[in-house]
């Protein structure tokens, strides 16, 4: 009884690029996640506040805003 072997395939090595855009995808993630922490730590918060969420400035607009807006 003889026996024939088929040839099998080598496994592709590497990866394909399904995989490959996933797993840059997962890094620009990454990293535009490391960089809005950088930005949360560095950036000066009452600053911030004062320039845009000071409630005084924005009740002395109110009625302007609505109008002009519109």
């Amino acid at each position: 009884m003889a026996t024939t072997t088929t040839p099998t395939s080598a496994p592709k090595r590497g990866m394909t690029r399904r995989q490959r855009a996933k797993y840059f995808r997962w890094i620009q993630y990454a990293i535009g996640i490391i960089i809005l922490i950088v930005i949360a730590f560095l950036a000066d918060w009452k600053a911030f506040a004062n320039a845009f969420l000071n409630v005084q400035v924005a009740l002395k607009m109110f009625p302007e805003v609505i109008t002009t807006g519109l």
